[in-house]
């Protein structure tokens, strides 16, 4: 249930008000909302991962899902991923969702069969910044811990006071180089995210470690 502050006297600031949401949508919870009322916080949503539709999997099944659920309880909702062939520009899907396809460069993903974006830190700054300016974002939700996109938005959104929430959808090791590497990445990740969303139990014991 909605949690509000302790009463207050006329001349001090105005009490703030929490909106604490289920599961369902997308950990977009404890975010406070200086407007008061019982009126729930809207919030414009930015998913981010270089893993959606056309392709097929989990990740892509999980991101599209939570979107339709957002956009049912009145949310704004955008997916950002990267180009797929011809496949560029705006597009949108089921229920108003509006899809950003990036022209970025891609790489094999050495973790999968797919592709995921390559790796520059700053190159996508300019169109990610765009986006969240145009688009009015208030929360960037990045998903996949191989997604490089998912990690440098985190990054730039963090940059422009954005809030962040991650969620991991992977288990890794712990000794191989490249698990060794990925753990340094969402070290540096979870620092900047507000909260950490893990898809399972195994998940989470595996993030934490």
């Amino acid at each position: 249930s909605p949690m509000l502050a302790s009463h207050t006297s006329p001349s001090s600031p105005p009490e703030l008000h929490w909106f604490e949401a289920d599961d369902t949508m997308g950990g977009v919870m404890n975010i406070m909302s200086p407007k008061g009322g019982d009126e729930p916080l809207i919030h414009s949503i930015m998913m981010v991962s270089d893993f959606f539709y056309p392709d097929a999997g989990g990740v892509e099944n999980h991101m599209f899902m939570l979107s339709q659920c957002l956009l049912q309880l009145g949310h704004k909702v955008i997916v950002v991923t990267r180009a797929r062939g011809n496949r560029q520009g705006v597009r949108w899907l089921t229920g108003g969702l509006k899809v950003y396809y990036l022209p970025l460069m891609c790489m094999p993903d050495v973790f999968s069969s797919g592709r995921v974006s390559l790796p520059t830190l700053f190159s996508s700054f300019p169109i990610v910044r765009n986006i969240c300016i145009r688009e009015e974002i208030t929360i960037v939700h990045g998903h996949q811990a191989f997604s490089i996109i998912c990690h440098e938005s985190l990054m730039h959104a963090g940059t422009m006071g954005i809030k962040c929430i991650f969620t991991d959808h992977s288990l890794f090791g712990f000794s191989d180089p490249s698990a060794i590497h990925m753990n340094k990445v969402l070290n540096f990740t979870c620092g900047i995210t507000n909260h950490v969303i893990c898809v399972s139990h195994t998940s989470k014991e595996n993030t934490v470690l």
